[in-house]
């Protein structure tokens, strides 16, 4: 908790003082994610590229009046974290940062200048990467439960912000140069959630749906239900789509797996238990049956019901 803390005040003091969601997400990236591109050798910054100025803090910890073995910027300091530590800050980052921020489209350092064209966010090219990152690559159980727990963050402001847009608010810009600048007409979920991605965090969850440490199978389930809630929202059926491939690939798991029944619940809430019997005639028997083993009938019990 107390690195979570730390991460929530580092975000907050890179965000002081600036009013400007562009300035915020450009100061954002300068400080977490300046190391998303390993083969940028422009030296350009985010602010640098995206023209505005950097954080207020960045502008103090660098000032001229510093001894030069004094000056620094978040960037540098970031530098230094443990993995654990970087994941603390994109869960500060979630927690701090405003929808705008998060959301906001910028040009990525080393763009060409004949193509400077904004598409990268914070939340869904920087966050979300980062925490993939994390759990597929896990130093141990502590820092999986917390890369999933910040997992289901990221996936909780992807859904709100998805939702706002769906009910007609836009987060990243409220003019109408909005579409020139960034080539969207408004946060989409296949802008601010892109299949590829969607599919990577998919098979994250799959991969721990019964990991031996039961709080991070508990921010599995939670992020899951999240990812669901967010694929309702995609158009031309794909919600529906991928609600009756994950049942599919849920009901081939065994019987006696508890990472089974509490994911197959919330699809069932969503698709409907009709079409979960279609999927398998034999789904409720199966269920009864398996609920006679101890070890799953708590996690069976909550299909059935």
């Amino acid at each position: 908790e107390a690195g979570v803390s730390a991460g929530v005040t580092i975000a907050v003091v890179v965000g002081a003082g600036i009013v400007c969601p562009k300035r915020r997400a450009a100061s954002l990236a300068d400080a977490f994610f300046s190391d998303c591109f390993s083969g940028d050798v422009s030296g350009e910054t985010w602010t640098e590229v995206n023209e505005t100025r950097a954080s207020c803090v960045d502008a103090v910890l660098s000032s001229s009046r510093l001894q030069s073995e004094q000056r620094t910027t978040i960037k540098n300091e970031r530098a230094k974290f443990t993995p654990f530590g970087k994941i603390s800050a994109v869960r500060g980052v979630l927690t701090a940062a405003s929808g705008d921020a998060l959301s906001q489209f910028l040009v990525r350092p080393g763009t060409e200048s004949k193509s400077k064209n904004p598409d990268w966010l914070v939340l869904t090219h920087g966050c979300v990467p980062l925490l993939c990152d994390s759990l597929e690559n896990p130093v141990d159980s502590h820092h999986k439960f917390h890369a999933a727990a910040a997992l289901k963050s990221a996936l909780t402001r992807i859904k709100a912000l998805v939702t706002s847009a769906g009910s007609g608010v836009n987060h990243s810009s409220k003019d109408a140069s909005h579409k020139t600048r960034t080539g969207h007409d408004t946060l989409t979920v296949d802008v601010l959630f892109p299949k590829e991605l969607s599919h990577r965090v998919s098979a994250i969850l799959w991969a721990n749906w019964e990991d031996p440490l039961s709080q991070t199978v508990k921010e599995t389930h939670l992020s899951f239900e999240c990812l669901l809630d967010i694929e309702d929202q995609r158009g031309d059926g794909g919600g529906t789509a991928f609600l009756t491939q994950a049942a599919d690939l849920l009901l081939k798991k065994p019987l006696e797996s508890k990472g089974r029944y509490v994911p197959l619940a919330f699809v069932c809430r969503r698709l409907g238990a009709t079409a979960l019997i279609k999927l398998d005639p034999h789904i409720l028997h199966k269920t009864i049956r398996a609920m006679r083993d101890d070890s799953v009938c708590t996690a069976a019990g909550t299909l059935v019901g």
